[in-house]
């Protein structure tokens, strides 16, 4: 009897590949119904012999209101409030990341992506900016505005130097059930995990629990929205959107950051 022919196997890479798709199809996925919600414009007609009686817009969400002299994480800027990370200089291609604490989607991509990208700013090839955002909330009212709570701990993280440390963490400790949201106590233990403590995490925690950089995490949003961007994780290569197959693969960003010329000044995403 001669032997069955074997299947072919995939390669790693395709392996890679394939999932790197998924993710890509479910972050479009994700981006439709996020498009759904921040956009809702549904017009009711009604016609009364023949003549439109009234339209009604629903759901139209104004963008929040910006403080211009709200406080800020060190580092942070106060054009887009976008959070650096790396010491890559002016001349290096520059990522700018939208995000929300509450996005599952955005938690593939910290798993995925989120050590490479570092490497990358570690290195200096990337300008690093990261952008968080709060749309989620809307969605899910009950989760006790866990996006922005999570964004602004955060901020009280990046001023103890635990920029990614704790941006990873928040993501490693997302509720398994979208809008699930988080407790102020996950956000105090957090900081300890990662190791602010003594001075630092009395520091951390008056800030925390005295919000101090909400306004800061509502200016993001403002800009989130007079943007246009289209849901999260969302990328801007010298602003520039990044597909989302290319988002989602190490190899594939990294080639396009390379390829990249250096940003446009002034630099915005």
């Amino acid at each position: 009897m001669s032997p069955q022919p074997k299947k072919p196997v995939d390669s790693k890479r395709t392996a890679r590949e394939k999932a790197a798709e998924a993710r890509a199809g479910a972050l479009a996925a994700e981006r439709r119904r996020d498009r759904t919600v921040r956009l809702v414009g549904a017009v009711v007609v009604l016609a009364v012999v023949g003549v439109i009686v009234a339209m009604v817009i629903l759901g139209q969400k104004k963008a929040p209101a910006v403080n211009a002299n709200a406080a800020l994480p060190k580092g942070v800027n106060s054009v887009d409030y976008g959070v650096k990370y790396g010491t890559a200089p002016a001349t290096a291609p520059r990522l700018d990341l939208w995000e929300d604490f509450q996005c599952p989607i955005c938690k593939d991509f910290e798993t995925a992506n989120g050590a490479s990208l570092k490497a990358l700013a570690d290195a200096g090839k990337v300008q690093l900016y990261w952008h968080p955002a709060n749309f989620i909330e809307a969605k899910f009212p009950n989760s006790n505005l866990s996006s922005t709570r999570a964004a602004y701990a955060w901020g009280c993280a990046i001023d103890s130097g635990k920029v990614t440390e704790y941006h990873s963490g928040i993501f490693a400790m997302q509720n398994k059930t979208e809008g699930g949201g988080y407790t102020d106590t996950q956000f105090l233990n957090l900081a300890q995990q990662v190791g602010i403590a003594g001075n630092d995490f009395s520091t951390f925690q008056t800030c925390f629990t005295g919000a101090k950089y909400q306004q800061w995490v509502i200016n993001s949003e403002n800009e989130f929205q007079q943007r246009a961007v289209p849901g999260t994780p969302t990328g801007y290569l010298n602003g520039v959107e990044v597909q989302s197959a290319t988002l989602f693969s190490p190899s594939a960003l990294a080639a396009a950051i390379a390829a990249a010329g250096p940003a446009p000044s002034p630099s915005h995403s």
